[in-house]
């Protein structure tokens, strides 16, 4: 808008082969001086597409920030001096429009995704971005467009990547109704590169060692730079905004990565053992009471061995504001090879051989390929032992 403006991305929601007012949005970060007593640190900004038959194109652009909720912010010379919009007005102006965590604070780097947590839901731009967390070092920031008029802060507001690190570079995707985010860390002389998911609002890591090549075993050096994530469900018309994704030749979320070996070789990855609503279309699963035992019920995208994981529910505590289980491993329970279609699978409750005790479980089912590897989850679901 004042500054030099680098890294921009840009998307239109539902992957509209057609320029869509209203739901096409770009973001960037500004760095530098504006001469005119902003702020001279680095920040980032979002705007969408808004219809306009008098301006060139018939659209204009209008930012959209942190705190824009009511407020009309279109990116052109037509306000009061300076004459550089609303967003350009004062400092406060500036970073209520800026998706800054602090907008006193760096903050680089942004990349944007569509996509909903709730299937059928309308879609949004998720946009990540690294920001200096007050220590010289950077976290990765997770916000969402709400209510059409501003972004909000994910994750409690907390970045996703661990404190006490320098993350750098993130990216973002949709899988189903699952967003996924990546970036690198500096260590040692070089870069390692991790993936993560939300689970019900909760960050979970994908590669908690870092980002590893398959043969000889080991973590990947990378270069300084994004690691592209990306899927075969992202949110578009083919998938039903993620509601209903076909079987495809990779049914994950997969990534690229450059390592900085000499000399330097791009390798690609899938990202396996997360919730995927391809293997087990929508994530549903349903373990119900029958006897003295259970039936358990889902749909299977492909034929697959399967198996449920269960964990005994110890109690519940307070994670980023939210309210989160406390579980305990119980065991994994093999349930055979089963071909494509509705599973409908008799459980004696028993794992490792002994019954469960009274109390609450939480039950995932999950797909195996024929090394053991996880390759997707349903949504978990609380199966109640009453004797």
């Amino acid at each position: 808008m004042l500054r030099w403006a680098i890294d921009s991305q840009s998307i239109c929601l539902l992957a509209s082969t057609k320029f869509s007012t209203g739901r096409c949005w770009v973001v960037w970060y500004e760095v530098g001086a504006s001469a005119l007593g902003l702020r001279n640190n680095d920040q980032v900004f979002a705007a969408k597409v808004v219809a306009d038959p008098t301006a060139d194109g018939g659209f204009h652009w209008q930012a959209v920030g942190g705190e824009t909720a009511g407020l009309t912010n279109p990116l052109d010379t037509s306000s009061a001096p300076p004459g550089f919009g609303p967003c350009a007005a004062s400092t406060s102006a500036e970073d209520r429009c800026s998706l800054n965590a602090n907008p006193a604070r760096e903050a680089e780097d942004p990349s944007v995704a569509s996509g909903t947590l709730t299937p059928g839901a309308a879609t949004v731009p998720w946009v990540v971005w690294a920001e200096d967390t007050g220590s010289g070092k950077h976290g990765i920031f997770v916000g969402r467009l709400v209510g059409g008029n501003h972004f909000e802060l994910f994750n409690g507001g907390a970045p996703v990547s661990p404190t006490g690190r320098d993350a750098t570079n993130p990216d973002i995707t949709f899988f189903g109704n699952v967003p996924y985010v990546s970036w690198v860390e500096a260590r040692g002389n070089g870069f390692v590169g991790f993936v993560g998911h939300f689970v019900n609002g909760t960050f979970l890591l994908d590669t908690p060692r870092g980002i590893t090549l398959v043969s000889p075993p080991r973590r990947a050096s990378l270069i300084d730079f994004r690691v592209p994530i990306s899927s075969s469900c992202t949110a578009d018309p083919f998938t039903s905004d993620g509601a209903a994704c076909p079987v495809a030749a990779v049914n994950s979320p997969f990534l690229t990565f450059t390592t900085s070996t000499n000399p330097q070789a791009l390798f690609g990855q899938a990202v396996i053992g997360g919730p995927n609503c391809v293997l087990f279309p929508g994530c549903n699963l349903a373990v119900l009471g029958s006897g003295t035992g259970a039936v358990i019920q889902a749909g299977l995208g492909q034929s697959n061995t399967v198996g449920i994981l269960v964990q005994r529910i110890v109690r519940t505590k307070r994670v980023h504001g939210k309210r989160v289980l406390v579980l305990q491993a119980v065991g994994r329970v093999p349930l055979e090879h089963h071909r494509r279609g509705r599973l409908k699978i008799r459980w004696n409750l028993k794992v490792n051989r002994h019954r469960l005790g009274p109390g609450k479980y939480l039950i995932t089912l999950r797909a195996l390929d024929n090394h053991r590897n996880v390759l997707g989850l349903t949504n978990p679901v609380i199966f109640t032992v009453k004797r």
